[in-house]
């Protein structure tokens, strides 16, 4: 390579370098705590219109609640309760192999300033022929330090 190449070259990683820093301080500004995403969820899974959902035949309720890991980048290791546990964040395959029949799916989680949009599937008897779910949509809205329910609506299939 000759020196021309060599300061092409520089240039070229300058260039690179400038739009990787530009670029990660806009994800970056856009991103919420791990904190504001554990709230929102938490809120979520908590919201009364969800809870006969999670009900199993006979009326019990499940011991643990297992979320299927989304297809987006969302983080696994939030702070987030229900039948005083820890939520499992799993993939589809850990889900059956672990033995849940039911489980919460994220299909929608934006978390953009003080304002929140999140839909929620929750599957039953997820592995079988004889499956229901229920979708909840849910918008919030953050005051301070708390998020709160600004509208939701559940639709049960």
């Amino acid at each position: 390579m000759n020196h021309k190449q060599k300061i092409q070259k520089q240039k070229n990683m300058k260039r690179y370098l400038l739009i990787f820093t530009i670029l990660m301080g806009a994800v970056c500004s856009y991103a919420q705590s791990k904190s504001d995403q554990a709230q929102v969820l938490q809120q979520c899974i908590d919201l009364p219109s969800i809870q006969s959902s999670y009900i199993k035949d006979g009326g019990a309720k499940p011991e643990q609640l297992g979320i299927l890991v989304p297809g987006f980048a969302f983080p696994t290791d939030l702070t987030v309760t229900k039948f005083g546990k820890n939520v499992r964040f799993l993939s589809k395959s850990d889900l059956n192999a672990e033995g849940f029949t039911d489980y919460l799916f994220i299909s929608k989680f934006e978390v953009k300033g003080s304002s929140a949009s999140v839909t929620l599937i929750y599957y039953r008897n997820a592995f079988s022929n004889n499956f229901s779910s229920a979708q909840l949509n849910v918008e919030l809205s953050k005051s301070g330090d708390t998020w709160n329910v600004v509208n939701s609506n559940i639709e049960k299939n």
